[in-house]
């Protein structure tokens, strides 16, 4: 079995119960003996498998029905029934209630891997951000953040004060030339637009990122 440490480490609750494959089980036994994350663990969960026997045994016996000296109950007297139903009802309740535990245990090393995992896909912090210059009789106040991705460029675009009525578009210009629309909208009657658009031009060859009416009059534009 070959697997990183954070598949690895998701086996911990069956290693700990004994619950593993045999190549799963020598693949973990590896992995420890090298990682000091997985050995500290491993040293507060070790206790499980002992918590279990106890409260497998304690739950199994049921309580006594006779004085020291007394025969067996016989089985078919009520009262020594009910005792029996009670116990395996006390015994079901307490192996639930560990087998909640066992599994939280179980899960605790998919859970950190679950969190580290969520903590790199995080959004990215952007490269750069620009505050666009308003157009010839504009009163626009744009922002728009560069995050730099291996495709391309992200673009995140904040901005108010633009037009309330017809369609607008964002458009980029960059040092090969191109002159690319990348995302068109209806205006917003409070003239407010906060939106997220993406292009194949990488950050260092964008020139311009332009917000034009659908006439091609400039709102707004952002120079790098």
């Amino acid at each position: 079995m070959t697997a990183g440490h954070d598949e690895l480490q998701v086996l911990m609750g069956g290693f700990v119960l004994g619950g593993l494959s045999d190549a799963d089980h020598a693949a973990f036994a590896t992995h420890l003996r090298d990682c000091p994350i997985c050995q500290r663990e491993l040293a507060q969960f070790s206790g499980i498998p002992r918590l279990l026997d106890l409260a497998s045994g304690a739950a199994l016996t049921p309580p006594s029905t006779e004085t020291a000296g007394d025969p067996s109950p016989d089985v078919a007297d009520p009262a020594a029934v009910l005792a029996l139903v009670r116990a395996r009802r006390r015994r079901s309740r307490v192996l639930t209630s560990v087998a909640a535990v066992v599994l939280a245990v179980a899960m605790l090393g998919a859970g950190t891997a679950i969190g580290l995992n969520l903590g790199r896909t995080s959004a990215p912090a952007a490269a750069a951000r620009i505050s666009a210059a308003p157009g010839a009789g504009s009163q626009a106040a744009v922002q728009v953040a560069f995050v730099t991705k291996a495709w391309g460029t992200e673009l995140q675009v904040d901005g108010i004060g633009l037009p309330t009525a017809g369609e607008m578009a964002l458009w980029v210009h960059d040092t090969g030339g191109r002159d690319t629309q990348v995302a068109t909208w209806t205006a917003t009657t409070t003239g407010k637009v906060k939106l997220t658009a993406s292009c194949a031009s990488h950050l260092g060859d964008i020139l311009t990122v332009e917000l034009r009416t659908a006439a091609g009059g400039v709102v707004a534009v952002a120079q790098r």
